[in-house]
């Protein structure tokens, strides 16, 4: 296992995380229909768990990997960009939604 893994896994779980709860509460104080969004997050942590599992498979020495795998890697590395920065947007608009439609004075 690399040795990166652990602190890679630290962050892709902080980051999704946090993300998906903003927005789940953000959005779901405009209306609960939008709360699905927050299933954006959960979509850049299984890709990019799975992008580390399988980059761990290949660096094990002495392991044989066909050349396919090198096309499944960058798939699932933009698809991870596409979620991730989906994420970050939709954080971002939730929060702005959030803010705009926030009483004067008051902040939740």
């Amino acid at each position: 296992v690399p040795l990166l893994f652990p602190f890679d896994l630290v962050v892709m779980l902080a980051l999704a995380g946090s993300m998906g709860v903003a927005i789940w509460y953000w959005l779901g104080l405009a209306s609960p229909a939008w709360t699905i969004l927050a299933f954006i997050p959960l979509i850049y942590l299984a890709v990019d768990l799975a992008e580390d599992g399988l980059l761990a498979w290949m660096l094990q020495p002495d392991n044989a990997w066909p050349d396919a795998m090198i096309g499944v890697l960058k798939m699932l590395t933009a698809i991870k960009f596409v979620s991730f920065g989906g994420s970050v947007i939709a954080t971002m608009a939730a929060l702005a939604l959030w803010l705009f439609r926030a009483p004067s004075g008051s902040m939740g």
